[in-house]
């Protein structure tokens, strides 16, 4: 989670308040860190990765972002979106 709130750029207690609240919604849950039970990573739920995959779909069909573009630009769009948040599950 400190390591979010750096990408972020905002302090650890923002991301408490969101990950509390996305936690509340059954979006994400908190894990021990693999080989540091101390850290807590966030894992998303299968609800979590239904809204993800519903958010990218909007994103790439319904949005202004993708507006006039045809399939192959919004694949090339998807994978420029990947590179920055480094996600490679992403979909459309």
């Amino acid at each position: 989670m400190g390591e979010l709130a750096g990408r972020l750029a905002c302090d650890a207690s923002n991301v408490t308040g969101l990950t509390d609240r996305l936690e509340a919604r059954r979006l994400v849950e908190r894990r021990a860190a693999p080989g540091d039970r101390r850290v807590k990573v966030l894992a998303l739920t299968d609800e979590g990765e239904r809204v993800q995959r519903a958010l990218w779909k909007r994103l790439m069909t319904d949005s202004p972002v993708a507006a006039g573009l045809d399939r192959e630009d919004q694949r090339v769009l998807l994978g420029l979106l990947q590179r920055v948040v480094g996600e490679e599950r992403l979909s459309c």
